[in-house]
């Protein structure tokens, strides 16, 4: 119900947050759809963080003594304006030191590398084998002695940015890749729902951390 006289602000960030949530909901529901959904949830989170940042932004601009801080002419990229806006608002900078700072930034490069993948190949020309022995490829990775047994001429192209994303995922115990001999498609080793849990309470966190806007109250849980 409108009202007249009475202004009405609509959050879009909020239906975002949403659609994550239901997308989690999903994942914990469903495992059989799980893993695909891991991807779109990672996405659907980057879009629901950075709208929500741009109200953030918003609110700065409209406020008189904040909005000549804010470099409206020279908007920060995503990785770095969280930040921004949080040393707007607080008069002091962000502990760039912190864990919770690096898990932002590689959730940023995560997203960028979903959003914008490149192709990647393994072309095995020719296998060793030995006689008597039957080998086989793990199809998630392989190790030295698996590759010298396998293959004496191979060709490969993968994107090594997602070899250092997944080195952080690794670094983390998230998941347990083996980035440095992965086997296939970068994607296919970023369907765990682990991931998402991560990515997904991590802005949660950043969000309190930062905005003091805490995801987990009702108006935001899972309904």
């Amino acid at each position: 119900m409108y009202i007249p006289g009475i202004d009405t602000v609509f959050p879009q960030h909020y239906p975002l947050f949403k659609s994550v949530d239901k997308l989690s909901l999903l994942m914990d529901e469903n495992k059989n759809i799980a893993i695909n959904l891991v991807t779109p949830l990672i996405l659907t989170l980057y879009s629901a963080f950075e709208c929500y940042l741009t109200e953030v932004e918003d609110s700065i601009k409209n406020n008189s003594e904040l909005s000549e801080e804010y470099p409206d002419s020279n908007r920060p990229k995503m990785e770095k304006r969280p930040f921004v806006l949080y040393r707007i608002l607080n008069k002091k900078d962000y502990d760039k030191s912190s864990k919770l700072y690096d898990d932002y930034n590689h959730f940023v490069k995560l997203r960028n590398l979903i959003a914008h993948s490149r192709l990647e190949s393994i072309e095995w020309e020719n296998f060793e084998m030995k006689s008597g022995i039957k080998t086989a490829m793990n199809p998630s990775f392989t190790d030295k002695k698996e590759i010298r047994k396998h293959s004496n001429n191979a060709k490969v192209q993968r994107d090594d940015r997602a070899d250092k994303v997944i080195s952080f995922l690794e670094r983390r115990k998230i998941v347990n890749i083996q980035s440095q001999f992965r086997m296939e498609g970068f994607i296919y080793s970023l369907q765990k729902t682990e991931i998402a849990d991560w990515a997904n309470n991590m802005i949660t966190e950043l969000m309190m951390e930062l905005f003091n806007e805490d995801r987990t109250n009702p108006f935001y849980t899972k309904i």
